[in-house]
């Protein structure tokens, strides 16, 4: 969703972390070439779907 909707380059997608995104602001940043920084706005299904995917991780690490 991040690809499609913000334009974003997968390798800028895969360098994410939990703190580039402000969830009061709705707003992501993104690192490219470079050392470039932009920050982006998200809609709300965006802003999800990263929860989504942690979620989901989270859910396939055994419990023993």
């Amino acid at each position: 969703m991040v690809l499609w909707q913000l334009g974003t380059r997968r390798g800028e997608v895969a360098g994410l972390k939990v703190d580039d995104i402000n969830w009061r602001r709705g707003e992501i940043t993104v690192r490219g070439k470079g050392n470039r920084h932009e920050v982006l706005p998200i809609s709300t299904d965006v802003g999800e779907a990263p929860l989504l995917c942690l979620h989901e991780s989270h859910r396939r690490i055994p419990t023993s």
